[in-house]
C-alpha cells in the first residue's frame, strides 16, 4: 500500500486528499495537524475568526468537495446555520458566507472523505495536535518527524509527503503587532491598522462589533461603550472595491489563454519579458473594452506606468466617497446582471499573466510587483458589498478613517505605555496600539520550518550558479524542484512559500488546482511503485495502538496521537 503523509489539514491538505482518494491502487494518506481541530485551515477558524468576518469567495467559486458549498448548508439545520451566521434566506450560489461557514464546510469535508476512504481500499489517518518538525528526504521516500501529544519525538517513512501548512498567522512587522481577536484591544480609544484591505476590513469590522452593532446600513455604539477611532493606513490610501458581477467561475479571454502568454514568452528577448507579456495584455484589454482603453490612453502606457492609470481615478476622489459610489455601482450592475468588460477582462487575464512570474529577473520582478501585481490584486480581491456598506457606516459615525502613507513612514512604541507613534509625511498620529493588517506576507527558503529540507533546498541553490533569490522553487505540479540532492519525493504547497514567485495562488480555488496537480503527479507514480511490498498487520497495528480516536463531524472516525509506547523511529 503506498503512504503518503500531508502536513496540515486545511484547504490545500482536503483538495490534495480527495484527489489522492481517486487512486484505482489502495493507499494510505496521514494528515498531520498541529491544532486540535483538523479541517479548517487559518482563514476559516472559529477560534480566529469572529462569525463576522466574511470570506471573499462567492459560494459558486468555491471548488466542490464531493458537494458543493450551498448543497452543504441547505443540509445544515436552522440551528448549526445560526452558530455559523448563515441566514437561511441568504442561501444563494453568489452568496458570501462568513469565514467560519466554510471553516464548517471544510471540516465536514475532511470527515466525509476519511468516511468514506474504507469503501474504495484506501484507508486516511488524521493526526491532530501533532507537530512535524522535519521531513528527511530519501532516495526512497521521506522520513517525517513529529512532536505528538506526549511531546515525545516520533518519525514515520512515507512514500511520498505533501507540505501543506498553508497560511501562517503573520508575526509582527515594522513593531506593529499581528492581528488578533477584538478582545486584545478592548479599552483603546486610537487604534491603528497597518493596511485597507479584505484582512484590515475584517480587523476594523470585527474591532466594531465588540463594541456595538450594524442595522439598516449604520452602526451605533452599545451603552456605556466609550468612543474609539480606527485609522486603516496604506501606501495607497484607498480602499477595496466591491465585487463585481460577473460570469462565474470566470472564463479564459480570447488571445490570452496560458498558451497565448507561453507563446509570447518564447517569442521575447531576454530581459524584456516582462514588456512582452504586457503588450499582448494591452492588446487583450483594448479589444475587451476600447472605450475604457481610450480614457486611461492605454496605447500610451507602458508596464510600468498602467498601474498609475488603472488607479488614477479612484485617488483623485476622497477615499469614502469612491467607496459609496462604487458600492452603489456594483449592487446595480449585480440586479441587472451587467458586466463591465474591463473588469472582467483583468479578472481573466491575471492568473496568465502569472504564468510569466516565475521567468522574471530580478529586476523585472521588481516592477512586475510595483506595478501589475498591485493592479491584479486590486481587481480579484475585490470585497463583498455588504464589507464596504459597513465601512461606510463606520465613517458616516467618525469611527473609521483611511491614511495614505509615504514611502518613509515611521512606528515608533513607547515600552512603557504601549502607545504608539506613526509618522508620515511630517505627520504624527498617536495610537493606543497598532495591528498589521497587511495579509499573508511571502516567505524564503531560509525560513522554512523544516531543518533538513531548508538545508538540502538552500544546498541546491547554491550548486545551481544559474539560479538566484532565495524563494522555494518547484516544477508545474509543486514538487520541489530537482538538484543535486534528493528531493523527488516531496511537494510544496505551502503558501508563503510560493508567494514570491506565484503572487496569484491564494484563495480556495488556488488551493483546489494545488491540491489537484500533486495528486495527480503522485498517482502517476504509483504504477511503478506497486511492486513494494505492503506493511504487514503487526505493523499497522503498532500505529493505531499508538494513537486514540476522534470523533469529526458526521462519526467519521480517524486516528489522534497519544504518547506513543515505543519510538517509531525509520
Amino acid at each position: 500500500m503506498t503512504t503518503v503523509a500531508i502536513v496540515g489539514s486545511g484547504p490545500s491538505a482536503i483538495y490534495a486528499l480527495q484527489g489522492l482518494l481517486k487512486s484505482a491502487y489502495p493507499i494510505q494518506v496521514t494528515l498531520f495537524e498541529a491544532g486540535d481541530i483538523a479541517g479548517v485551515g487559518t482563514p476559516y477558524d472559529p477560534r480566529t475568526n469572529p462569525i463576522e468576518m466574511l470570506a471573499n469567495i462567492a459560494s459558486i467559486e468555491i471548488p466542490p468537495v464531493g458537494i458543493t458549498l450551498l448543497e452543504y448548508l441547505t443540509r445544515c439545520p436552522a440551528d448549526r446555520l445560526a452558530e455559523i451566521g448563515v441566514d437561511p434566506g441568504d442561501l444563494s450560489e453568489r452568496a458570501f458566507f462568513p469565514r467560519v461557514a466554510l471553516g464548517s464546510y471544510l471540516r465536514d469535508r475532511l470527515s466525509a472523505l476519511a468516511e468514506g476512504a474504507s469503501e474504495r481500499g484506501h484507508a486516511v489517518v488524521v493526526l491532530t495536535r501533532t507537530r512535524v518538525v522535519d521531513v528527511i528526504p530519501a532516495d526512497v521516500g521521506a522520513d517525517v518527524r513529529y512532536l505528538g501529544r506526549g511531546r515525545s519525538m516520533s518519525a514515520q517513512r512515507f512514500d511520498k509527503v505533501i507540505l501543506a501548512t498553508g497560511h501562517t498567522v503573520p508575526s509582527a512587522r515594522n513593531g506593529a503587532q499581528a492581528p488578533a481577536l477584538p478582545s486584545a484591544a478592548p479599552n483603546a480609544r486610537a487604534i491603528g491598522v497597518f493596511g485597507s484591505s479584505l484582512s484590515a476590513i475584517d480587523l476594523a469590522v470585527s474591532l466594531a462589533f465588540a463594541r456595538g452593532s450594524f442595522a439598516d446600513g449604520a452602526y451605533a455604539l452599545n451603552s456605556g461603550q466609550p468612543p474609539f477611532v480606527i485609522t486603516m493606513m496604506s501606501r495607497g490610501g484607498r480602499l477595496p472595491e466591491a465585487d463585481f458581477f460577473c460570469p462565474l467561475p470566470a472564463r479564459p479571454i480570447d488571445g490570452f489563454a496560458a498558451e497565448d502568454v507561453e507563446a509570447a514568452m518564447e517569442q521575447a528577448e531576454p530581459g524584456s519579458l516582462l514588456e512582452a507579456v504586457f503588450a499582448h495584455f494591452a492588446k487583450t484589454l483594448g479589444l475587451a473594452d476600447p472605450e475604457y482603453g481610450r480614457r486611461i490612453g492605454l496605447e500610451t502606457l507602458s508596464v510600468d506606468t498602467f498601474a498609475d492609470a488603472y488607479f488614477a481615478e479612484r485617488d483623485a476622489q476622497e477615499p469614502f466617497a469612491w467607496a459609496r459610489r462604487n458600492l452603489e455601482e456594483s449592487r446595480r450592475n449585480h440586479r441587472a446582471r451587467h458586466v463591465v468588460p474591463w473588469r472582467y477582462a483583468i479578472l481573466q487575464c491575471h492568473e496568465a499573466f502569472g504564468l510569466c512570474v516565475d521567468k522574471l529577473d530580478e529586476n523585472e520582478l521588481k516592477r512586475f510587483a510595483g506595478g501589475m501585481k498591485r493592479v491584479f490584486a486590486d481587481n480579484y480581491a475585490a470585497v463583498p458589498p455588504l464589507s464596504v456598506e459597513r465601512l461606510l457606516a463606520l465613517h458616516d459615525v467618525g469611527v473609521l478613517k483611511v491614511v495614505k502613507l509615504d514611502g518613509d513612514y515611521d512606528l515608533e512604541t513607547d515600552e512603557a505605555t504601549g502607545n504608539s507613534t506613526v509618522t508620515s509625511d511630517g505627520t504624527a498620529m498617536s495610537f493606543d496600539v497598532v495591528f498589521d493588517a497587511r495579509g499573508q506576507a511571502a516567505a524564503l527558503e531560509g525560513e522554512f520550518p523544516f531543518p533538513s529540507l531548508r538545508m538540502l533546498l538552500m544546498a541546491n541553490r547554491d550548486l545551481d550558479l544559474d539560479r538566484g533569490g532565495g524563494a522555494i522553487r518547484i516544477d508545474a505540479n509543486y514538487q520541489l524542484a530537482d538538484g543535486i540532492n534528493p528531493l523527488r519525493n516531496v511537494w510544496c504547497l505551502s503558501l508563503p512559500f510560493l508567494l514570491d514567485r506565484k503572487p496569484f495562488i491564494q484563495g480556495l480555488t488556488s488551493a483546489s488546482d494545488m491540491g489537484k496537480a500533486s495528486a495527480e503527479a503522485i498517482l502517476s507514480d504509483m504504477p511503478e511503485m506497486t511492486s513494494q511490498p505492503a506493511p504487514t498487520l503487526a505493523s499497522l497495528i503498532d500505529v493505531v495502538a499508538a494513537t486514540e480516536t476522534v470523533m469529526l463531524p458526521k462519526g467519521a472516525i480517524v486516528l489522534a496521537p497519544k504518547a506513543p509506547r515505543a519510538n517509531m523511529m525509520a
